[in-house]
């Protein structure tokens, strides 16, 4: 398995890895970038947050996916928002899974990201390690996006055209 190395966009884009956009998720409580690279196969997806009780402080995060999981992505999105008759989720179905490339993806439905009254998604590589991590460790890559961000930003549409 590919892993790249960690990244700052802020000090800019290592080499082998290809800019393909961003996008500022300005609905939830928290200001939060996401960076959409590209790396040897991988979408690579690195979260910049403004820190709770640290302003102007950011955490950064950084998650991995095969580049060929972003239809899957989008699709999966997409059907929590139809309704089953137009073959959507069912009532009561919270998470869709799939391995793709070998790597174990699992979108889950939440109830609170950022804080209460944003719902949105948890997206997990369930393959990959977080970064940082010890040899051992449980902890798996996982980025959020809420619900209104998804809906009302460009981000999809900027998955669509990669």
């Amino acid at each position: 398995m590919i892993v790249p190395e960690k990244i700052d966009i802020a000090i800019g884009v290592p080499t082998g890895f290809v800019y393909l956009g961003e996008e500022l998720d300005s609905f939830s409580k928290y200001q939060q970038t996401y960076f959409l690279l590209k790396y040897s196969g991988l979408l690579i997806i690195s979260k910049e947050k403004e820190r709770r009780f640290h302003k102007g402080k950011y955490s950064k995060s950084q998650f991995c996916l095969p580049y060929s999981a972003i239809s899957w992505l989008i699709n999966s999105i997409n059907n929590f928002y139809t309704s089953p008759s137009e073959g959507g989720q069912h009532a009561g179905k919270i998470d869709m899974e799939a391995i793709i490339d070998g790597e174990h993806l699992l979108l889950n439905r939440v109830v609170s990201i950022d804080g209460t009254g944003y719902s949105g998604f948890s997206l997990n590589n369930l393959s990959r390690k977080v970064y940082g991590a010890s040899e051992n460790s449980r902890m798996r890559q996982e980025v959020s996006f809420t619900g209104e961000f998804l809906q009302r930003s460009n981000f999809i549409g900027l998955l669509s055209r990669l």
